[in-house]
């Protein structure tokens, strides 16, 4: 048997998501981009009363001209030896620091527009105009949902198989049906379920696929040959691994580690067995590696 692909479920996730937050306190004068659209990265989204912000951005354009000419005064006494300094030390830092305020002020005045960060799909607006909103009061959540990711949990034993930039068919419980590369393969498993993450990508350019869809998808895996034995043949070796024994052409007995594919009517398919083998279906439990033996051939009805 020839193993090249394998049947699993998973479910859709937004490539990028935020909870987009005010970062300063104010009252939301208008909701420029509505609930339930796609908008691009820097539209803003919500718009706040500018007029303490205006007011900041004034004042402190005053006091920076207010310390720029006390520095240049200064700046100019003690080049006629009228003044220390110490003091031309002090305006200097006083115009510095004005400078600073003014640059805060005019960041803080922009916040007041609370932009998307990248291009995604709006959900619900948690506020409305006339709201009063602080620092970190949440706005909204956007997701990017193009390219959309599906995500699947793998078992260990076929991980070596999944192949990277591999191609797959996905169906999703909606009935539409996707065709999704291979993007990432997690080099962690979960604790719990010893399954590894592996993420898909699908075109989702008319953003029909929300996220958190159940799909069920054929993955991509490496050819590998597979072997189907009876499970009662299985035998465990010194260091409790299981596999099976062999006989080589020399006649010796050989341990194969080998790992179960999987199960049907007949039997189980295994991994990890030469080609071609001769493998020991009767009496295994009474020979041990290295073991030359004498053998008979199994007919097979």
């Amino acid at each position: 048997m020839t193993l090249s692909s394998l049947k699993v479920s998973g479910v859709t996730v937004a490539k990028e998501s935020a909870i987009m937050k005010s970062e300063v306190k104010g009252v939301v004068k208008e909701i420029v981009a509505q609930e339930g659209i796609h908008v691009k990265a820097g539209k803003t989204v919500i718009k706040l009363m500018e007029d303490d912000y205006k007011a900041n951005v004034e004042r402190a354009k005053a006091v920076l001209s207010l310390r720029k000419l006390e520095y240049e005064n200064s700046s100019s006494l003690v080049a006629k030896g009228y003044s220390t300094k110490v003091r031309k030390t002090e305006t200097y830092a006083a115009y510095e620091s004005a400078k600073a305020d003014l640059l805060t002020a005019e960041i803080n005045y922009e916040k007041r527009f609370i932009k998307a960060p990248f291009d995604g799909y709006l959900e619900e607006i948690a506020v409305k105009a006339g709201d009063f909103v602080d620092v970190g009061t949440e706005i909204t959540k956007i997701l990017k949902l193009n390219p959309i990711e599906i995500q699947v949990y793998i078992p260990e034993k076929y991980m070596k198989s999944v192949v990277l930039g591999g191609q797959a068919k996905i169906k999703t419980a909606l009935g539409y049906e996707l065709d999704g590369k291979v993007a990432f393969i997690s080099k962690s498993a979960l604790a719990t379920t010893r399954s590894y993450l592996v993420k898909l990508e699908s075109d989702n350019t008319d953003y029909k696929i929300p996220e958190g869809l159940t799909v069920t998808l054929e993955l991509p895996l490496k050819e590998a040959k597979a072997h189907e034995i009876n499970s009662s043949i299985l035998t465990l070796n010194a260091v409790g691994e299981m596999g099976v024994k062999v006989v080589s052409s020399e006649n010796k007995v050989e341990f194969y580690k080998v790992e179960i594919l999987k199960e049907d009517d007949k039997g189980i398919w295994v991994f990890g067995l030469p080609e071609e083998t001769r493998i020991i279906t009767v009496g295994q439990e009474y020979v041990v590696e290295g073991e030359v033996i004498k053998t008979i051939v199994e007919e097979n009805n």
